[in-house]
């Protein structure tokens, strides 16, 4: 949903009772549900299942075949040596 649609349907949101408020996030979030679960069938329908880039190696797996290519790695971004970035998981 677009900021502006949001922004437009708070304002109606306002004028709900907290009943009909609750109604409508459950209606919602069966929507989202639904969209997820449409995206998830369709992703499984595509040809790239996944991708992966680890230490500067893209890992495709696409019909059961496992392809690599070598990126280079350009640091832009420069930190103090007191600084340590962590990697998340």
């Amino acid at each position: 949903m677009e900021h502006s649609e949001l922004v437009q349907e708070m304002v109606l949101l306002e004028k709900l009772t907290a009943q009909e408020r609750l109604k409508h996030a459950k209606r919602q979030r069966q929507q989202q549900l639904k969209n997820l679960a449409r995206r998830e069938a369709s992703a499984r329908n595509s040809t790239t299942i996944s991708s992966t880039i680890t230490n500067g190696t893209m890992t495709s797996i696409s019909n059961n075949t496992v392809t690599k290519s070598i990126r280079t790695k350009t640091f832009l971004v420069q930190f103090p040596e007191n600084i340590v970035l962590l990697e998340g998981k």
